[in-house]
C-alpha cells in the first residue's frame, strides 16, 4: 500500500472555443477547456501542470478539453514508485496510485457537497479491465455518495519494471472519458460556462 505526498489543485474550469473569451472572469486559477466539433486533438486541449518530482511527490500535468457528449481529462504522473491493489474495493482506491477528479457544476463554490458535485476516482493497475479500478461519487449535502454512473478511465505505466514490483519506474497516467449525460446533461453546457474542478493524485 502506498502513502506518499500528493498533489492537488483547485481551479475553474472554463467551457470554450478555441477563440478568447469576449468578458474576462474574475482573477482565479483557470483552466480554459477547448471545444472539438470532431474528435479531440490531444496537442490542442489546453494544460496545466502542479507539483514537483521528489522521492515522496508527485509531478503532475494535466491536459482537458470536450467534445459534443463528453469533457475528457489526462493526467501524467511524474511518479518513482508505482503500486496499485490486486483485490480493490471502492473504499480503498485512493491508498493506492489513484488520480481523482471533483467537477463543482456551480462553479468554483465550495464549501457544501450537493447534487451538481461530482468525484471521480480512477486507480492505476496494470492489464486487468478497469472496472474494479475506477469509482463515482455525488454530494448528498453532507458527504459522498457512491454512484453508478457512466464514465471511461484509461491508463498506462512506463518504467524498467511493472507496477507492484520493485526497480526503477518512471511515471504513469490516468485518462477521463465523462460522458455529459452521465453530468445531467443533454450535451455540452453553453460556452463561457463555469464549473469547479479539483485534481487530486496519491
Amino acid at each position: 500500500m502506498k502513502r506518499i505526498g500528493f498533489v492537488g489543485l483547485c481551479l475553474l474550469l472554463v467551457f470554450a472555443s478555441h477563440s478568447l473569451l469576449a468578458t474576462p472572469l474574475p482573477l482565479a486559477q483557470q483552466v480554459n477547456a477547448p471545444f472539438f466539433s470532431d474528435e479531440l486533438q490531444f496537442d490542442e486541449t489546453a494544460v496545466f501542470w502542479l507539483g514537483r518530482v521528489t522521492p515522496h511527490e508527485n509531478y503532475a500535468d494535466v491536459r482537458v478539453g470536450y467534445v459534443d457528449t463528453a469533457l475528457w481529462f489526462h493526467v501524467n504522473i511524474m511518479d518513482q514508485h508505482l503500486w496499485y491493489d490486486t483485490s480493490p474495493s471502492p473504499n480503498t482506491l485512493t491508498d493506492w496510485d489513484t488520480v481523482t477528479v471533483y467537477l463543482d457544476r456551480r462553479g468554483n463554490t465550495g464549501g457544501t457537497l450537493t447534487s451538481d458535485s461530482y468525484r471521480l476516482d480512477g486507480q492505476l493497475n496494470w492489464w486487468e479491465p478497469r472496472d474494479q479500478w475506477q469509482a463515482a461519487y455525488r454530494g448528498n449535502g453532507t458527504s459522498w455518495v457512491s454512484v453508478p454512473m457512466t464514465f471511461t478511465t484509461y491508463n498506462n505505466w512506463n518504467g524498467d519494471v511493472p507496477p507492484n514490483v520493485a526497480g526503477s519506474h518512471h511515471g504513469w497516467f490516468m485518462a477521463f472519458s465523462i460522458p455529459f449525460s452521465s453530468l445531467g446533461l443533454s450535451g455540452p453546457p453553453p460556452e463561457g460556462t463555469v464549473w469547479g474542478l479539483a485534481y487530486h493524485t496519491a
